[in-house]
């Protein structure tokens, strides 16, 4: 969505609207559930990150070995 604000693209001005006109509680799930995502997506970068730094460090405690695989 970011991409659409900064061009001011026609998807962008469609948000916006929708945005504007949409009933309350059904704003209320919709942000609800972009902060949601959002979490997710920053834990499974964090996640996927975490075991690609334990893959590459070679660690010498075995349940560190275990938490990469």
């Amino acid at each position: 969505m970011q991409s659409h604000l900064l061009h001011a693209d026609i998807s962008a001005l469609d948000r916006m609207l929708d945005r504007m006109t949409r009933d309350p509680g059904e704003l209320e799930v919709l942000v609800g559930t972009h902060v949601c995502k959002t979490l997710s997506d920053q834990i499974y970068l964090w996640a996927m990150t975490s075991i690609a730094i334990l893959s590459c460090a070679k660690p010498k405690d075995q349940r560190a070995k275990e938490v990469a695989r």
